[in-house]
Formats: structure tokens, C-alpha cells, sequence
């Protein structure tokens, strides 16, 4: 009864930490009555600038719902009733009211003799100052504004003639911004079960870590670090180590739209609970790619294969992984994720391959 109250507790802490974020950020994106003005090509549009990015300006017009990005280029003026935190390509702001385009620059400031103008070409991003003061969430893509991440977290309780208990945590970070570029992924997960007059025992006990980094060498061909681990404990793998390098190549890489190949070696270090450890060196061949529709769903998928260089039939490692990511609204979203690892188990019972889907709540920033 003490560790039911205990996990009920903590849910309840989990999700009204949720609740207050995203509150937080419905108060912060609320607007004023009276509208901004963008006009394009003669015609004045009207509603509220809700943000800028390095395509245009983004306006929730007060005719219909939607959000517009308006290109630069095609803007002949802007009018905004509040202030914006705007920030270009270097990492420095400017915060002032939208007053006009000059000469290819945006102008940022109070009045037109000192108001700052930001080249079309410069602009990173920017947001409402009152959103920024008011909004956790905002300030959070303020600070993070080259980077991207999601991070889930799930709790379960099940109180039956075998009471179970599962905790699993995982988080993903990516600094997409060329010439360098880094990715890190983390997943925890621990399961614990305790029949009647039994013993607790183990049944989860397992943690992966990825980071990947990149820098450009010419065009897009690219220089890659990848040093992972990972532990699995229910099948006896206590720790494996799979450090790799190399180079690869984008073949698309846009906005919405990631794909990209890679290869070089690697080295394999595993050691496994009643038995002997074992390491290799291995080649690594791997790939990304990445999708993302108007709506915010992302679709992704990832592999890494590692062969051993003296004997691939006998020393491998397979790693996939497919994510799913669709919005609910603010920084939430349902995550749906396929994880495949396959590799030389020294015990037969066990088996090589490892398949297991996932469903959760995720908080993107």
C-alpha cells in the first residue's frame, strides 16, 4: 500500500508539472485586440504576428484560422502593436515594435530614426516580448533556439495477485544548425513485479545512450563521431560499448526533409554476466531519415549495422528505430517508436534479436 501511494504521488506530481507548463504557454500566446498589418503587393493583411523565422514572417490573420508565413521579400510594410525578441544568424537580439521594411532589412525598434535594421537574410528567429516574459514554453525555444528535443516519461502501477511496477524515461536532443551538427539520444527503462509471499524480482532493467556528431568536410559530404552504449540486464548484457567514425553524405537536406548515408569503422566491446567479455573491431555502415508534414507529425527512421571485420557470421550489431510524433497541441505530443536490436547472445535461450514498440506522451521543445 506504501508504494501505491508512493507512484500515485509521483504521477500525480508528473502530470500537474505538464498542466502548469502548458498552461503557461496557453497564457503566453494570448493577443491583444487590436491587430498588426502586414501588407504584400498592395493588399494590407490584418490579425497578430506570432512569430518570425528565417523564411518570413508567421501571421495569424483575423480572417479564418491558419497561420501564414509571409516571405520577406514580398513584404512592403509591417506594423506591429507589441515588441518582439528577434534574433539573427549570429545569436544577437534585438527587441523592439515591427515598423517597416528598408532596403531589404527589416526594421526593429520604436520609430523609424532608431530602429534597427535586420537583413531578410540574417533573421534566425524571433517572438512576441510579451510571450517571452509570460511563457515558459516561449523562453524555452528562445534559449533553445538551435536546437530541437523531446523528452517522455512514463509511470505505471498495476495492483493484481502479481503487483508490477514500471518507470521508463527517455530524451532526444539535436543540434540540426550546419557545419556541425550533434544528436543525442537517451532511453532508461526499469520494470520491477512482486507476487504474493514472493521475492521482488527484475524483469527491466535496461539503458541506451547515442550521441552523434558531424562536421562538414565539402558540400555535403561529412565527418562523423558516433560513441554509444547500451545495457540490457534481463538479458544478461551488462554493457556494450559500439564507438564508431567515419564519413557520410547528405542526399536531401531540407527543412521537412532529412536523408543521409554514412559509413566507416567502429569497435564493439560487450560483456555479459557469466561469461567471458568479448570486443571487436567492426565496420559501420548506417543511415537517417526524417520527414515532417504541414501539420507537425514527423515521421522518422534510423539504422546502424556494425559486422565484425574478421567474422560478420559470428560478430554483428543491428541496431533500427522508427518514431511516429504527432502533435496534441503546445509542446505536447503522442509518440509511437519500434526499436530493433539484434546482435550474438552467448545464451541460446535468450536469443539475438530484441523487438519492442512504445506509446507515450512527449513534451517537444
Amino acid at each position: 500500500m506504501i508504494r501505491t501511494r508512493s507512484f500515485m504521488r509521483l504521477g500525480l506530481l508528473v502530470l500537474g508539472a505538464v498542466l502548469f507548463v502548458h498552461a503557461g504557454t496557453a497564457r503566453g500566446d494570448a493577443g491583444g485586440t487590436v491587430p498588426d498589418e502586414v501588407k504584400v503587393k498592395g493588399q494590407v493583411l490584418k490579425g497578430r504576428v506570432v512569430g518570425l523565422d528565417e523564411e518570413g514572417v508567421q501571421l495569424d490573420t483575423i480572417y479564418g484560422k491558419g497561420t501564414l508565413t509571409i516571405p520577406y521579400k514580398l513584404i512592403e510594410t509591417v506594423r506591429t502593436r507589441g515588441a518582439y525578441r528577434v534574433y539573427d544568424q549570429g545569436d544577437q537580439k534585438v527587441i523592439g515594435r515591427l515598423i517597416g521594411v528598408r532596403q531589404q532589412a527589416l526594421l526593429v525598434g520604436n520609430d523609424a530614426a532608431t530602429a534597427e535594421p535586420l537583413p531578410f537574410g540574417s533573421i534566425h528567429t524571433g517572438v512576441p516580448e510579451a510571450a517571452y516574459q509570460t511563457s515558459f514554453q516561449t523562453r524555452l525555444e528562445a534559449h533553445t533556439r538551435n536546437w530541437r528535443g523531446d523528452v517522455n516519461l512514463g509511470i505505471d502501477f498495476e495492483q493484481t495477485a502479481i503487483d508490477k511496477r514500471k518507470f521508463r524515461l527517455g530524451f532526444n536532443v539535436e543540434r540540426p544548425r550546419r557545419p556541425t551538427t550533434l544528436e543525442a539520444g537517451f532511453d532508461f527503462a526499469f520494470e520491477t513485479e512482486e507476487a504474493e509471499g514472493q521475492p521482488e524480482r527484475t524483469t527491466k532493467d535496461e539503458l541506451a545512450l547515442v550521441v552523434q556528431g558531424t562536421h562538414d568536410v565539402v558540400g555535403d559530404l561529412y565527418a562523423f563521431v558516433l560513441p554509444g552504449l547500451d545495457r540490457d540486464a534481463p538479458r544478461r548484457l551488462e554493457i556494450r560499448t559500439f564507438p564508431s567514425a567515419g564519413l557520410g553524405y547528405h542526399l536531401i537536406d531540407r527543412d521537412n526533409l532529412l536523408l543521409r548515408v554514412q559509413g566507416g569503422f567502429g569497435h564493439i566491446f560487450e560483456s555479459f554476466a557469466s561469461s567471458p567479455s568479448r570486443d571487436f573491431a567492426a565496420a559501420s555502415l548506417g543511415g537517417r531519415f526524417r520527414y515532417m508534414f504541414s501539420s507537425g507529425t514527423e515521421l522518422g527512421f534510423s539504422l546502424l549495422y556494425m559486422p565484425g571485420l574478421s567474422n560478420p557470421g559470428r560478430d554483428w550489431l543491428l541496431r533500427s528505430r522508427f518514431d511516429l510524433s504527432v502533435p496534441l497541441g503546445g509542446p505536447l505530443a503522442l509518440r509511437y517508436v519500434i526499436r530493433n536490436v539484434n546482435s550474438q547472445n552467448p545464451f541460446g535461450e535468450i536469443g539475438n534479436n530484441k523487438f519492442e514498440t512504445l506509446l507515450s506522451l512527449s513534451y517537444q521543445f
